[in-house]
C-alpha cells in the first residue's frame, strides 16, 4: 500500500529515466522493502534502525543515494517521515566520515568511488539538458578533479601596481591633490 502512493512521483521521472537508472531505482525499492522489516524474519541480530542506517551508508558509499530522491522512497517503502529517513542518512554520512578519518588505506577505493559518484552526477545532469543542468555537471566534473587532484592550477592574473615605483612623498602628494608625478617614460 505504501508504494502505491509513491507511484505518482515515480511516474513522474519515468519517462526521463534511461533503462539503466530503472534499474537502479527498483533495486534500491527493493533493498528498501529487505529492511522494512515483516512478520516472517527470523529474529534480527540488529535492530530495524540498524539495518535501515546500514542499507543506506551502503547506497552512499557506492554513490547510489541521492538526496531528496531516495530519501523519499524508502520513507514511503519503510512508512516512516522523511525527516526520520534524512536523520538516518545524516547519520550514515557521519559513519562515512569516520570511516575515512579511520582507514586511511582505504583512500584510493574512496577516490575511486568519489570519481564515480561525480562522473554520474554529471552524466545524469548533461542528460536533461538545460543550462543549469550543463552548470550542474560542469561543476560535479570540477568538484571530481578537486577531490582527485588533478584539477589545473588556478590561472592568476598579474596586473601592474600603478604606485610601484612611487616615493613616499610622490605617495602623499598624489593623495593630497589627486596630481601624478611628471616621470620619463
Amino acid at each position: 500500500m505504501a508504494e502505491q502512493s509513491i507511484r505518482p512521483q515515480l511516474e513522474l521521472n519515468e519517462a526521463l529515466q534511461t533503462e539503466e537508472q530503472k534499474k537502479r531505482w527498483e533495486r534500491i525499492k527493493s533493498l528498501a522493502r529487505g529492511v522494512a522489516g515483516s512478520d516472517d524474519l527470523a529474529p534480527l541480530p540488529q535492530t530495524v534502525t540498524e539495518l535501515r542506517l546500514e542499507e543506506i551508508t551502503n547506497l552512499m558509499r557506492h554513490g547510489e543515494w541521492e538526496r531528496g530522491q531516495t530519501d523519499k522512497v524508502f520513507a514511503e517503502v519503510w512508512g516512516v517521515a522523511v525527516s526520520t529517513v534524512e536523520s538516518l542518512a545524516a547519520e550514515a554520512s557521519r559513519i562515512l566520515r569516520r570511516e575515512l578519518a579511520e582507514k586511511h588505506e582505504d583512500v584510493d577505493d574512496l577516490k575511486t568511488d568519489l570519481r564515480e559518484s561525480f562522473l554520474r552526477l554529471a552524466r545524469k545532469a548533461e542528460a536533461i539538458g538545460t543550462p543549469s543542468a550543463i552548470r550542474a555537471a560542469a561543476d560535479a566534473l570540477d568538484k571530481a578533479g578537486e577531490y582527485l587532484g588533478i584539477k589545473p592550477p588556478a590561472k592568476v592574473q598579474h596586473v601592474k601596481d600603478e604606485f610601484s615605483g612611487w616615493t613616499n612623498e610622490e605617495l602623499q602628494t598624489f593623495i593630497d591633490t589627486g596630481v601624478k608625478p611628471k616621470r620619463g617614460k
